[in-house]
């Protein structure tokens, strides 16, 4: 009988706190602590990528600025194929010719575009899916804390920018 009451109490307590944090948390909340992990991880980058030996960053990184940066070059070519390695669309090199002042700007993007496809993901589950917003924001939690999404974009991956 203390099994059964003990194994109901817990279980009724661990609903209870993921109710209280899908009603205490909005969307908002969650993509502030989703801005939080990510700049944590860029803070990161940069310390990590001071050390020669292993980087954090994406070795494609470096090939979409060097593309961002033969799209602004005043050569009358300005592709971004004159880099040997670049297989990707013309409209990154574009959206990243910033990254030539700036070398985080393309990383910033790419947190912003997986933030923007949590914020996405949340309104499809509510209102086009009719999930109540509890178990949305759960889902969302999933795709905005998530370890895994995180590092992607803050390597300087832009598979971000196609979800």
């Amino acid at each position: 009988m203390t099994d059964s009451r003990a194994s109901s109490s817990r279980a009724s307590s661990s609903s209870s706190l993921v109710q209280r944090l899908a009603t205490l948390s909005s969307l908002s909340s969650l993509t502030w602590a989703g801005i939080a992990l990510r700049a944590v991880f860029l803070v990161y980058a940069v310390i990590q990528d001071r050390h020669p030996v292993i980087k954090f960053t994406d070795i494609d990184y470096s090939v979409f600025s060097d593309a961002a940066a033969f799209v602004a070059s005043s050569t009358p070519a300005g592709s971004p194929y004159q880099r040997s390695t670049y297989r990707y669309t013309p409209l990154l090199a574009f959206l990243l010719v910033p990254n030539i002042h700036f070398a985080s700007f393309g990383k910033l993007l790419f947190c912003a575009c997986d933030l923007l496809a949590g914020a996405c993901l949340y309104a499809t589950l509510k209102h086009a899916r009719g999930l109540e917003p509890r178990r949305a924001w759960l889902y969302t939690a999933l795709w905005t804390l998530n370890p895994f999404v995180v590092i992607i974009s803050t390597r300087g991956s832009a598979e971000s920018v196609v979800a």
